[in-house]
């Protein structure tokens, strides 16, 4: 089965579906298709091969100031969606952020979740798609959240996700890391193929700057390819990766809701 993301609305409903995928022995995969962008390949290529040396601080985030989906609709309905743009955009930031680091455990979640646009009536895709809505006017998710996590190696990654803000127009996610020898960034702006990626170095004591122009990549194209190699080969792809995600999302808006870090034990 090949799934959208988020795999679920929790992490008890990702952990019955990998159980569900294990015991019939099929494989479960998840749709997580900006893995795929051919930036953030070649930001991995790069971060592989050591020239930003051990990467310990990354800031990632997925921000939008009007891009609420459709008020009245599931997206806007804690029981049916199970979040806002956590869960939504921000889970997609989570994936290519720990793919880019190299997977490290997350140790520790501290994070705040605010709803003060999207009570207030502000923010409203204006691409909605107004046939899902229903009429009410429900919004009890977030239109806002940051996390900071810390990771097993000692570095720490900051992941911001909006629907809402009083910034810049448009539709923006992008990444920065800071390793002890060099750093980057990576700026998508309104799903551009292609990315602003920027790599920041010092050569013998001076600092050098190199943009890069890296290939479009496959995206969800690469995610169905993968997923019928993995169906044909058996890979045992049962979800658990997803389920994973699903488990630090529920950390985060437990730690927002009861204001304190909260740690994820094994």
């Amino acid at each position: 089965m090949l799934s959208e993301k988020p795999i679920a609305r929790s992490s008890g409903e990702a952990i019955a579906m990998v159980e569900a995928a294990r015991a019939a022995g099929r494989v479960l995969d998840v749709a997580f298709n900006h893995r795929q962008r051919g930036d953030i390949q070649t930001l991995k290529a790069i971060i592989d091969a050591g020239r930003l040396g051990r990467p310990y601080y990354a800031k990632a985030w997925w921000l939008r100031r009007t891009g609420i989906p459709t008020v009245g609709s599931w997206f806007t309905n804690a029981e049916q969606a199970g979040g806002g743009p956590l869960l939504d955009i921000g889970v997609h930031v989570l994936d290519y952020s720990l793919f880019l680091l190299s997977q490290p455990r997350i140790t520790a979640v501290s994070a705040s979740t605010y709803d003060l646009l999207g009570t207030a009536g502000f923010g409203s895709s204006p691409n909605s798609d107004k046939t899902g809505a229903t009429g009410a006017q429900t919004f009890d998710v977030e239109d806002l959240a940051t996390a900071f996590m810390r990771l097993e190696d000692g570095g720490t990654l900051l992941v911001e996700a909006s629907w809402a803000a009083h910034r810049t127009a448009g539709d923006e996610f992008g990444i920065t890391i800071y390793g002890t020898n060099g750093g980057a960034e990576l700026i998508v702006r309104d799903m551009e193929p292609i990315g602003s990626l920027r790599i920041f170095t010092d050569e013998t004591g001076v600092a050098a700057e190199t943009t890069l122009s890296p290939p479009a990549g496959s995206g969800h194209h690469a995610v169905v390819a993968q997923f019928v190699d993995k169906v044909r080969n058996g890979s045992g792809d049962d979800g658990s990766s997803a389920a994973e995600l699903a488990r630090v999302v529920d950390a985060c808006y437990r730690s927002a809701a009861e204001r304190r870090e909260v740690r994820l034990d094994g």
